[in-house]
């Protein structure tokens, strides 16, 4: 069914949700016999990178959440870890609110181990506290990512995105 819905349907990767299932043996084989990535969500159990990573090295593991969908801070710390550790984790940032861990991710493993996320059904994208919260939490984090591209002098934007060349959105304007 993987090999069909990769060659035939174009799909990129697997999804395997750890509520329901860790990856198991015949789908990390499936993985790296297709060439694509496992996006696991841990749920938490941030330990099961530490058994498949480095069992499967040809393999990219995306830890989904940063391995806490639900704030925990531990699994965060395990997951910037093994991002460090191991060459084929990579990390996104879905439904993390704890901005401090993506920060200490990308100054730890590099940008490109840290990939965007959108995944986060129980966040209302606007109009409450917490999305304004979550706004300025992003602001911040823009900031901090911006910093550290400066000054590892690699570029988390492309040119014509380049905060540097784009006009400034808070800039007062003369009428």
């Amino acid at each position: 069914m993987v090999e069909q819905a990769v060659r035939l349907w174009r799909f990129h990767g697997i999804k395997v949700h750890g509520h329901e299932s860790m990856p198991t043996r015949e789908v990390c084989e499936t993985a790296r016999a297709m060439r694509v990535p496992i996006l696991v969500d841990v749920a938490g159990q941030a330990q099961v990178v530490d058994m498949l990573a480095p069992q499967y090295p040809q393999v990219d593991f995306i830890v989904a959440h940063l391995g806490s969908f639900g704030d925990d801070w531990r699994a965060h710390q395990q997951v910037v870890d093994q991002l460090v550790r191991y060459p084929n984790v990579y990390s996104d940032t879905s439904g993390v609110r704890r901005f401090d861990y993506i920060v200490q991710a990308v100054r730890r493993a590099g940008p490109r181990k840290v990939l965007f996320g959108s995944d986060g059904p129980w966040l209302h994208p606007g109009g409450s506290a917490l999305s304004t919260t979550i706004r300025a939490g992003m602001l911040i984090f823009s900031v901090e990512m911006f910093s550290y591209s400066l000054r590892s002098g690699e570029s988390l934007f492309p040119p014509e995105a380049n905060p540097l060349t784009m006009p400034n959105p808070f800039q007062p304007t003369m009428i």
